[in-house]
């Protein structure tokens, strides 16, 4: 079966009216969760926390 060539996938979006978007991705290999923020051309992108500090693992659904 081949594999699919998105790493990535949008787990969450949210959109406002100046033109902010901020995205939670989540790597499909690995789990982990980004949070990504972007107004006009500028971008910025960190791994999403949890409360104590540690990074959020998403395991892919049926897992």
């Amino acid at each position: 079966m081949p594999k699919s060539n998105k790493r990535f996938e949008v787990v969450h979006e949210e959109r406002t009216r100046i033109g902010e978007t901020t995205r939670i991705l989540r790597d499909k290999e690995t789990g982990v969760c980004y949070l990504q923020s972007m107004v006009g051309v500028n971008l910025a992108m960190t791994p999403l926390l949890n409360s104590d500090g540690s990074i959020v693992v998403q395991p892919a659904s049926g897992s």
